[in-house]
């Protein structure tokens, strides 16, 4: 069986915050699904989202959409790393801080349930 390697991820404001409190690393966090009161339509290949619990609108960008799709409380933040840059022919360092920064938002805005 082969080791995947871990993917450098900066997750500091979330970790000082304690959101990540049923985890062992943050790079085994395994974000989403999305809460089942939130709203999601897919438009022009982009999503837009109505979160009740801040009750907030947001039209996500092209790289938060696409890591959106990807937080299904099966993969891990590296999964989802490798895969964002898979998707667009980088290397994961390249995405990272983007994949980080669009999780980081979507757990402060409690778009994601917690999971025991």
């Amino acid at each position: 069986m082969r080791t995947k390697a871990a993917v450098p991820i900066s997750f500091t404001p979330l970790t000082r915050r304690g959101r990540w409190p049923y985890h062992a690393t943050v790079s085994e966090y395994r974000p989403g699904p999305v809460a089942t009161d939130a709203t999601v339509v897919e438009i022009d290949g982009r999503v837009a989202l109505f979160i009740p619990a801040t009750q907030e609108l947001a039209f996500l960008n092209t790289t938060a959409s696409d890591v959106l799709r990807l937080c299904d409380g099966q993969r891990t933040l590296d999964d989802i790393v490798l895969r964002t840059a898979s998707d667009s022919g980088v290397p994961p360092t390249a995405v990272s801080d983007s994949v980080a920064q669009a999780v980081e938002s979507f757990v402060a805005k409690s778009l994601f349930g917690v999971h025991p």
